[in-house]
């Protein structure tokens, strides 16, 4: 019984404390043309973290100003597609999604 709670702390603490830390200097280093963005080197990869800001930019001018203005309605569809691309990447990598 306790080891499937520790189990869950370490996936929680691992997917939401270490792997951002260890994603964003990354992408810093590939904005900077540094060699070690080795995350980066996929095109998909250097996708994710722009459309993440892009998508919680989103949901906060949406939470804060809900009217359908032209910009937030085409940013909407922009990220809508992006995401569906992104999509097709996690069915190529797990065999077992689709």
């Amino acid at each position: 019984m306790y080891g499937v709670t520790e189990s869950y702390q370490r996936l929680f603490l691992f997917y939401f404390l270490k792997v951002p830390f260890e994603i964003i200097p990354q992408f810093i280093y590939l904005l900077i043309g540094h060699k070690r963005a080795v995350y980066f080197q996929s095109n998909f990869n250097r996708i994710q973290l722009p459309t993440l800001f892009a998508l919680v930019f989103f949901a906060i001018a949406e939470l804060c100003y809900p009217q359908a203005t032209d910009f937030l309605l085409i940013s909407g569809i922009a990220v809508n597609f992006i995401l569906w691309a992104l999509s097709f990447q996690y069915l190529e990598v797990h065999n077992t999604a689709g």
